[in-house]
């Protein structure tokens, strides 16, 4: 009788051992199995957006088609735009900003010695002292050099080349910044990088070598606080964009000072711009650089 419970209790434990094993084997699946559906519904959310690309195209076209008066533009930049589905089930929305409201990112790797990049390379680095100050950026020259090295082509992370060649005179897209401002926050041990809003004073993103100036009607509030020494709040409350010159004599200043800065004809079709939409259960954002009537650098990004 012994011998029989002993088997008895043999049995019990290797049954107990495979249902076990069996249900963890069926959570594996059953995880397998979701992530295939989502990484399934992400890339038929990327088709989805090509698709939408062509019509926002289409549409960004029809708006700006020649030279666009100033109030066409003046529309785009505070009304979003959008399109709908016949069915009224599908909505998406577009927003866009100048291109050139924003001091280049770029400038920060010119050269000083060089005089014509010398008042643009010395703004850009008074700008970024004046953010990093007051951030409390503990090792701002290591930030510095980090985005330099980036900037002038050098692809690293954590400080180590990877051998990948970046292209000069195009700045960084987002998700390399963000890569770049991760590597720093570890390496000087410093979350203090992550208190500063860079594009609100700075635009990522080059179009070569940067020889074009800022909009002298279309500068981002920020920048327009920065520049002229004013309260951020009074400018954010007074200041229209497309009406930089208009808001400056009221307060006595002129678009003067700066001369060398701002372009008197920047390519006014030149924008960025993000795209919202919903497909299935999921929120995307879409980032994409429109000039010379196409859309570039198209960026799908899911929202959490």
């Amino acid at each position: 009788m012994d011998g029989v419970k002993k088997r008895k209790g043999v049995t019990l434990l290797i049954t107990l051992s495979v249902i076990a094993a069996m249900l963890a084997l069926v959570g594996i699946l059953m995880g397998t199995l979701s992530s295939a559906r989502a990484h399934a519904a992400h890339n038929s959310a990327l088709l989805q957006a090509d698709l939408l690309r062509n019509d926002l195209s289409r549409l960004l076209e029809r708006y700006l088609k020649g030279h666009p008066s100033k109030e066409t533009l003046s529309t785009i930049y505070s009304t979003p735009l959008t399109l709908a589905s016949k069915e009224g089930d599908f909505t998406l929305t577009a927003n866009c900003k100048p291109f050139y409201d924003r001091i280049p990112l770029q400038w920060l790797a010119g050269n000083r010695e060089d005089p014509k990049q010398r008042r643009r390379v010395l703004l850009a680095l008074d700008l970024y002292q004046r953010l990093t100050d007051e951030a409390q950026i503990k090792d701002p020259d290591l930030l510095l050099e980090m985005l330099r090295r980036t900037l002038s082509g050098r692809h690293e992370r954590f400080g180590i080349s990877d051998g990948f060649q970046r292209k000069e005179n195009q700045g960084i897209d987002r998700r390399s910044f963000q890569n770049l401002l991760d590597d720093y926050r570890f390496s000087a041990d410093d979350p203090n990088v992550y208190r500063i809003e860079w594009e609100r004073y700075f635009r990522l993103r080059s179009l070569g070598k940067e020889t074009v100036g800022l909009d002298s009607e279309y500068v981002a509030p920020e920048l327009v606080a920065y520049l002229y020494d004013l309260d951020s709040n009074v400018v954010k409350e007074e200041y229209i964009p497309g009406k930089l010159k208009d808001f400056l004599k009221t307060l006595g200043e002129e678009t003067r000072r700066y001369r060398w800065l701002f372009s008197p004809a920047p390519p006014k079709t030149t924008m960025n711009c993000r795209m919202s939409y919903g497909f299935r259960e999921g929120r995307y954002n879409v980032d994409f650089l429109y000039v010379n009537r196409r859309i570039e650098d198209f960026d799908v990004q899911a929202i959490p």
